[in-house]
């Protein structure tokens, strides 16, 4: 009987360890997006603000990209353009 429970104990030790590292290889899309444009060399980016798109903004910076925000669409176009 003391055999069965450690035998589950391992088990149980060995399924939290693979869920505790399966959670840390998780990442989202906006870590995924980041690294794909500084593997990509991008080390601007112009856009225009909003709700979904602050979080990468953030990330962003935080990677060491440059992030430049415009009002509308269409200067940030053309500040992208000039460069």
């Amino acid at each position: 009987m003391a055999d069965a429970t450690v035998k589950e104990k391992r088990e149980t030790t060995s399924i939290d360890a693979n869920a505790a590292k399966a959670e840390q290889e998780l990442t989202d899309g906006f870590h995924l997006v980041v690294d794909a444009l500084k593997l990509n060399g991008v080390n601007t980016i112009y856009g225009v603000p909003g709700i979904p798109i602050t979080d990468l903004g953030r990330m962003a910076q935080a990677a060491g990209l440059r992030v430049i925000s415009f009002r509308h669409e269409q200067h940030a176009g053309n500040a992208a353009d000039k460069l």
